[in-house]
């Protein structure tokens, strides 16, 4: 029993305790939760309570977005999550992330404003909640961003990650698995979704996992037919999020079991980084040397 459910179970008997018992109730009860730290963290929420003062969201669920949007998906998740009464909600915005600075492999120059802006989000909420329990849902380019998160603040303790168009390294080293606390981590694929293959293909520095999937034994990869954007919908939120937020319930998806081979196109376009972008620069470079186009060049190089 966590300790936010030993509270409200605690709620419901104080009521029915009468006031010269009371203190040693609450003694007794606290003496019966094994763990030392969540006997801590439950004796602060009842302090609070008996204070009279309303006890702080327990349960955070940060929520990142990808480029060329403002996560307008946001608003979706953020009313189904809040249907179950476990949650905070809390929109990790960016701003606008165009495709040019996305594709440009410089992270100093592009990349790294958006992880620092997201990052300093993160810090907020965990300086105004200390304690709360964080969960991250992110998409697309906001899968990179909580990657480079995580890699450089191991501290933060994502306690469960969801991962949906990805476009991390299948071979990313996530210092979260290494915790000693239990992390559950899905990764939520769309076998159509050619954006993840893309990415890593035309540019250097991402992956293609949000389509071929991690393939890492602490990591649920978990495919769906369809493309990058086909998560968000109420009836695959109600029935694959929600249950894994709440009861860390992993659903199985059907797809899985159905879903066929991966194109041999597909596998060959994402099989190395930058791979499409040298092979039409090559293309382009033999063309113009054969056709005469380049001939100028190599005559003032000469």
């Amino acid at each position: 029993m966590s300790a936010t459910e030993a509270y409200k179970k605690f709620l419901e008997l104080y009521k029915h305790v009468s006031d010269s018992e009371k203190f040693a109730f609450t003694k007794t009860y606290l003496s019966q939760i094994p763990s030392q730290s969540e006997r801590e963290e439950l004796s602060q929420l009842i302090d609070l309570a008996l204070a009279g003062l309303p006890a702080p969201p327990k349960k955070i669920v940060v929520l990142i977005h990808g480029i060329r949007t403002q996560g307008k998906w946001f608003n979706l998740l953020e009313n189904e999550i809040n249907k179950t009464g476990d949650f905070e909600v809390r929109h990790c915005k960016y701003g606008f992330f165009d495709g040019i600075r996305f594709w440009i492999p410089i992270p100093w120059l592009f990349r790294n404003s958006p992880v620092r802006k997201v990052q300093r989000a993160i810090n907020t909420i965990i300086g105004t909640h200390p304690g709360a329990e964080l969960c991250a849902v992110a998409h697309s380019n906001g899968t990179y961003i909580l990657s480079k998160i995580i890699k450089h603040n191991p501290q933060f303790n994502f306690k469960k990650i969801i991962l949906c168009g990805s476009i991390v390294d299948e071979n990313h080293d996530w210092p979260a698995l290494k915790s000693q606390d239990k992390n559950l981590f899905i990764n939520d694929c769309g076998t159509k979704d050619i954006w993840p293959v893309l990415a890593k293909s035309s540019t250097f520095g991402y992956g293609a996992s949000g389509r071929f999937g991690f393939n890492h034994p602490e990591i649920t990869d978990r495919h769906h037919n369809f493309g990058h954007d086909g998560f968000f919908s109420k009836e695959f939120i109600s029935q694959y999020w929600l249950p894994f937020l709440t009861e860390g319930k992993i659903e199985p998806s059907q797809w899985d079991i159905q879903r066929p081979d991966e194109k041999w196109h597909i596998q060959a376009i994402g099989l190395f980084p930058g791979f499409l972008l040298c092979l039409v620069l090559t293309t382009t470079l033999v063309i113009s040397y054969f056709t005469g186009l380049l001939q100028p060049i190599f005559n003032w190089i000469q």
